[in-house]
């Protein structure tokens, strides 16, 4: 080749590798942009504002994980569970490094909130293999279990989450979390121990009539019909229609009339 010629085609491609590296990296600014702008907004819960942030930094540059990663939380508080799952997927495969039980984590509870138990249980399982000392992966399986009907594994699930909770996290654990617990081992015919789980539920909140509910019925189940009676008059006391109907009907005559 003419060295005239090579050289012309040197400066050729030179000037246009140039001007693409130039855009790659003004492209890769322009999404470190929003992608900032992007979880500020996630955040400070503006989800709405946080999607488009994502979306245009996304759109600046397709590449990094991350992103996807957080466009996926934003879909999540928004609702839009396929969206979040298919970008949490994206995530995963774009970058090793959010293949993590806590996306693994994220992946399952989009899942579950679809309605789809057993995509849940399979990737709460996946966390639980990477990193199986995690409180509240052990909680979301165990709900999804108990939700299903696998009390056994639902049992297991709430132990291990009691036992890698720390401390604080076991403290804030709200009423809900020890009513499902008590629900599990009355399943189980665990009377004594749902007892115990109920007890807890309703120190937390007194004002909910489904737990006063719960441990009337197990405290028939163990003999105590005071108790128990005196449980089905707080909770149709507290809006329980289906108490309220059957204290007032000719099977809880008994409950009714009794004077507690």
């Amino acid at each position: 080749m003419n060295l005239t010629i090579y050289l012309k085609l040197l400066i050729v491609f030179s000037f246009i590798s140039s001007l693409f590296f130039s855009k790659v990296k003004a492209n890769i600014q322009l999404h470190n942009t929003y992608f900032k702008k992007c979880l500020l907004k996630l955040n400070q819960a503006k989800y709405e504002l946080a999607l488009k942030d994502c979306d245009k930094a996304i759109k600046a540059h397709s590449k990094w994980g991350n992103t996807f990663n957080n466009r996926g939380l934003v879909h999540l508080e928004l609702g839009n569970y396929e969206n979040a799952i298919s970008d949490f997927k994206t995530a995963m495969k774009l970058s090793p490094a959010m293949v993590s039980a806590k996306n693994y984590g994220n992946l399952a509870n989009a899942y579950e909130l679809l309605g789809n138990y057993q995509g849940a249980i399979e990737n709460y399982s996946k966390a639980i293999e990477i990193r199986p000392n995690l409180g509240y992966v052990f909680h979301g399986r165990g709900w999804v279990n108990m939700e299903i009907g696998n009390f056994e594994e639902a049992l297991d699930d709430y132990e291990n989450a009691i036992k890698f909770f720390s401390k604080g996290e076991l403290r804030d654990m709200g009423a809900d979390f020890w009513n499902n617990f008590g629900v599990i081992k009355d399943n189980l015919k665990d009377y004594k121990g749902a007892l115990n789980e109920y007890n807890k539920a309703i120190k937390i909140n007194p004002n909910d009539s489904l737990y006063y509910a719960n441990r009337a019925n197990v405290r028939f189940e163990l003999g105590d019909e005071e108790g128990a009676c005196s449980d089905y008059k707080k909770s149709s006391k507290l809006g329980d229609e289906g108490n309220t109907e059957w204290l007032n009907s000719k099977e809880g005559k008994w409950c009714r009339t009794m004077k507690i």
